[in-house]
């Protein structure tokens, strides 16, 4: 193998290790407080003061103000639910009104031409005296539905108005309450001066939660694979292909309950290659030089760690050569799966390693391009280190003790 060749080895085993590393701190980190997902900036901002209660597990004035402040959360997001919860109700009767009025002005409609035709025979003709005052009886019941549809959209908008005042007196219960649970604090840090020193000796430290909504970055790596040239008089075997990789990258999770999800695109340059001469007169080179790939990814957070796996399209070149002929290049759409370890850093940074496999299926060649026909296969495994930024950070603090 080529020098360029064996030095992507050295890069994808280097890169496995940190892998296996990273892998086995996630399974350490699982018993560290479970993250909570962010409900709303009330509670966001208490998380640092509650963090700071816990360093004082004795004192009964703090251990009492975070009951106190625990239920005032748990009251405030019922409350939260309650007002989405009717605000949905509302546009669905919204909704129904609207399309009860269309179909009343239909009717109402229908009942004006019956009775107008009824009224162009003179009253004489009985058949359409009968449509006329079916239709009159039709419109009347069309419009108290209308009435009744309307009093409805009023019921929900005065609940959604109830549970609004509900849901703001509940968020002054939450201020209330972090306010005890701050003098509580503070008291126990003068009483027993001992809150800097716990959170030294503990090493607490403040670190994102996994977050959600937008991100871009950039990712590097290596990747080895196989490739082979199937010929009808036989062709070669599978040989080696290797080498690095490095592109941008962007994508969208979503919390869904305790899981994680989203999709991701991403485009490398490329530079996986390699070459035989089994049954070659001259060298068979196959290479890659774009590489792209649209995933979903699911994982499931362990503290500021988020393992995931993730599957979807590749898309890529795929060209063949050899000796001093044009060779030929194709562009397939394959499949790629992988799997990958995720870290939350300071602010809106996050690190991660993964592993992807990437099926680009075949390329070809024919006596004008490689000197005979071939069928081109290429498959890699890459393994990528990668930094994202997270974009519209609506992340809730935690604390991690070591």
């Amino acid at each position: 193998m080529s020098r360029r060749g064996r030095f992507a080895r050295v890069i994808v085993v280097a890169s496995l290790t940190i892998t296996a590393f990273v892998a086995v701190a996630a399974i350490e980190s699982a018993s560290a407080q479970e993250c909570r997902d962010p409900i709303d900036p009330i509670l966001g901002a208490i998380e640092q003061l509650v963090e700071q209660a816990r360093l004082f597990p004795d004192d009964s004035n703090v251990k009492a103000a975070l009951e106190a402040l625990d239920r005032a959360e748990s009251a405030y997001e019922a409350s939260r639910a309650r007002v989405q919860t009717n605000q949905q109700k509302l546009a669905a009767a919204q909704a129904k009104s609207a399309g009860d009025i269309a179909a009343a002005n239909r009717v109402v409609g229908e009942a004006a031409v019956a009775q107008a035709q009824a009224a162009a025979a003179g009253g004489g003709n009985a058949s359409l005296n009968k449509a006329a005052a079916q239709a009159a009886t039709e419109g009347a019941k069309a419009l108290i539905k209308t009435r009744e549809s309307q009093q409805s959209v009023a019921n929900r908008e005065l609940a959604v108005q109830r549970a609004q005042t509900t849901l703001a007196k509940d968020a002054e219960k939450v201020i209330s309450a972090k306010k005890a649970l701050d003098d509580a604090v503070q008291k126990a840090k003068q009483e027993h001066g001992e809150g800097q020193e716990k959170a030294l000796e503990h090493g607490s430290r403040i670190v994102p939660c996994p977050r959600t909504g937008l991100y871009v970055g950039v990712h590097i790596g290596g990747g080895i694979g196989d490739s082979m040239w199937d010929e009808p008089t036989g062709g070669t075997g599978r040989f080696a292909v290797a080498g690095p990789v490095g592109g941008v990258m962007a994508g969208f999770d979503q919390r869904y309950g305790n899981w994680m999800a989203g999709l991701e695109a991403d485009l490398a340059v490329s530079d996986i290659r390699g070459d035989t001469r089994e049954n070659c007169a001259s060298p068979c080179r196959t290479s890659n030089s774009v590489l792209a790939t649209v995933r979903g990814r699911v994982g499931y957070p362990i503290g500021d760690y988020l393992p995931y796996v993730t599957a979807g399209a590749a898309f890529g070149n795929i060209k063949a050569d050899v000796g001093s002929l044009p060779g030929n290049e194709v562009w397939r759409v394959g499949w790629a799966a992988g799997f990958g370890v995720e870290r939350a850093l300071a602010h809106a940074w996050r690190a991660r390693m993964e592993v992807v496999h990437v099926d680009l299926g075949s390329g070809s060649c024919t006596p004008a391009t490689c000197g005979g026909v071939a069928t081109v296969p290429l498959q890699a495994t890459l393994v990528r280190l990668g930094f994202t930024y997270q974009f519209g950070l609506n992340e809730r603090a935690t604390a991690l003790h070591h």
